[in-house]
């Protein structure tokens, strides 16, 4: 299930479905490292299909493999490969000579490199026009959205924009100058900041979020830019200020639901995560735009 969820929009109407995403997968299908070659990333089968589908959403995967090779290694071994040139000639290794003998060593030992293995999940609901990543990360959620645009030739979407500031908004809910969800119960952590660049920043943790001592840092001017909370007794999170959620922990309530799938069927117990998580996220995206005044479609792009 997914444990971070970063969302983007689709910005006009745009056709994803099944077969469309099955032959752009398969076009930028992950093959394997060349002996030189330093990362690649490509889309890999989730279970035994290039997508799973629930619901009329699309998961899909993407693996990054990597050559783990620190740079310090590879200058210890230069150090020791130009020491005995030096040795050898009798005078010391030029500075342009000492690089093109650290390109050398990584050369070679690129080939005997451990491999790092990574893999991030997202899926497509084309019925609300969204896209859903799983990744804390925003730099390595955008990877996998630019290898999805290649992929598919294009790609139209945005992060959410909305009506109101999201600071002004989760600092309303804790000094109740704005009535906060149904759905959302704020928890006992958050991160504040000052409006300036260079203002105060702190983290609030273990407290009560409406007592006095968070209250003075409201009256102070600091605002709310992360939440810890709870989504309508599905799960708990951080809601952030560009409206993505980190740290996702399902509550016994959405385990409960799995308790009568086979643990043993990896596919069926997929498939149920799927489609549990896929609606309770869709489903707070949608309380959370309306809570920020409403979803802003007219935004730059």
């Amino acid at each position: 299930m997914f444990k971070n969820a970063r969302f983007w929009r689709f910005t006009r109407p745009y056709n994803v479905g099944a077969i469309l995403l099955a032959a752009a997968l398969q076009e930028d299908a992950l093959k394997p490292l060349g002996p030189q070659e330093r990362k690649r990333s490509g889309w890999i089968p989730v279970l035994d299909d290039q997508f799973v589908m629930s619901d009329g959403c699309l998961l899909f995967c993407l693996q990054t493999d990597e050559r783990m090779l620190p740079a310090h290694v590879v200058t210890r071994y230069a150090r020791a490969r130009a020491q005995g040139l030096q040795e050898e000639r009798g005078e010391p290794v030029g500075r342009r000579e000492f690089w093109e003998i650290k390109e050398e060593i990584e050369l070679e030992l690129l080939s005997r490199a451990f491999v790092k293995t990574s893999t991030m999940l997202a899926f497509i609901d084309p019925e609300s026009g969204t896209v859903v990543v799983d990744s804390k990360s925003n730099s390595a959620a955008e990877s996998l959205l630019s290898l999805l645009r290649k992929s598919m030739g294009s790609l139209p979407v945005r992060p959410p924009s909305v009506q109101a500031s999201p600071r002004f908004t989760m600092t309303g809910w804790l000094d109740n100058t704005v009535e906060a969800p149904d759905e959302i119960v704020p928890g006992e952590s958050c991160e504040m900041h000052g409006l300036g660049e260079k203002s105060a920043k702190i983290k609030v943790k273990g407290l009560d979020l409406y007592g006095e001592e968070v209250s003075v840092h409201v009256k102070n001017g600091l605002q709310v830019v992360s939440l810890y909370a709870e989504f309508d007794g599905a799960f708990v999170a951080t809601v952030h200020e560009d409206i993505s959620l980190q740290g996702i922990k399902w509550t016994d309530m959405i385990r409960e639901k799995l308790d009568d799938v086979d643990a043993e069927d990896r596919e069926a117990l997929l498939r149920a995560e799927f489609y549990l998580s896929s609606r309770e996220l869709l489903r707070c995206l949608s309380v959370l735009l309306e809570a920020f005044g409403g979803e802003d479609v007219n935004a730059s792009h």
